[in-house]
């Protein structure tokens, strides 16, 4: 554990991007079993890195709850090729779901290891954000302000992993349960396809996990070869994640 701070605190500085919110969950991570070590020189060490990773979330959070985070990977690439006006492109990807959600968990285990109050605060926020302006009545979690069109499961699986979260560590004070069953019940039935997403693709390839993502009109979606129907570790690890935690959500 030693070495995974050295090599982190060696390698990374604080920032606001996407990418940070990962790292400030690996210090939160550290933080707690050094706790349950009892080491106070880490114990110590680890809050600070916390508490200035988390300071960059929460002071480039906007009134409304979100984080103008763009996103670091391919998204950004294919937004640009989208969208032609550069104005309008930095808004769209500024409000990109997994760059919202991956904040939000990383302040939710913050706020887990610290009870730094304001570390959950922030992360209700930002969850009441997305489920006003990305969230639709059927349970589908849109990808980004402007595309009512492409639904990925694991933007489904980042919206419970917040919601079960945000739940367990108020004490049930922030309780968004029913918009949790919602986006679970996309998966299962509630989508343009009208499939089960995880027992139709088990039918089809004897792979008992959801299809990757669907179109409005239920159609799944190749993307050109850019997407396909690939699902690799970055989104099987968040559905197990997901899974996980709501195992006992009753629909």
């Amino acid at each position: 554990m030693n070495k995974v701070y050295g090599f982190m605190s060696s390698k990374f500085t604080p920032k606001f991007e996407d990418h940070h919110s990962v790292i400030l969950r690996a210090y939160s991570n550290l933080l707690l079993v050094h706790q349950l070590l009892d080491d106070t020189k880490q114990i110590s060490k680890l809050k600070a890195e916390i508490h200035n990773y988390a300071n960059e979330f929460l002071n480039h959070q906007l009134k409304n709850g979100s984080f103008p985070i763009m996103p670091q990977n391919g998204a950004t690439r294919d937004l640009f090729h989208q969208v032609k006006d550069i104005a309008s492109s930095l808004k769209i990807g500024r409000a990109h779901l997994h760059c919202q959600l991956k904040a939000n968990i990383g302040l939710l285990l913050a706020y887990k290891a610290t009870r730094a109050e304001e570390y959950l605060i922030s992360a209700k926020n930002n969850f009441e954000w997305v489920i006003k302006n990305l969230l639709l009545p059927n349970g589908a979690v849109k990808w980004n302000v402007a595309n009512f069109e492409n639904f990925f499961e694991i933007h489904q699986m980042l919206f419970l992993i917040c919601s079960k979260y945000i739940y367990d560590l108020s004490g049930g004070k922030y309780d968004y349960t029913p918009y949790a069953i919602s986006v679970w019940k996309f998966l299962l039935g509630d989508n343009p396809a009208e499939i089960d997403m995880y027992v139709q693709n088990y039918k089809s390839t004897g792979a008992f996990f959801s299809f990757r993502c669907l179109d409005d009109k239920g159609k799944l979606i190749q993307y050109k070869e850019l997407y396909g129907l690939f699902k690799g570790a970055y989104e099987m690890g968040y559905t197990l994640w997901a899974l996980a935690l709501n195992k006992n959500l009753s629909l």
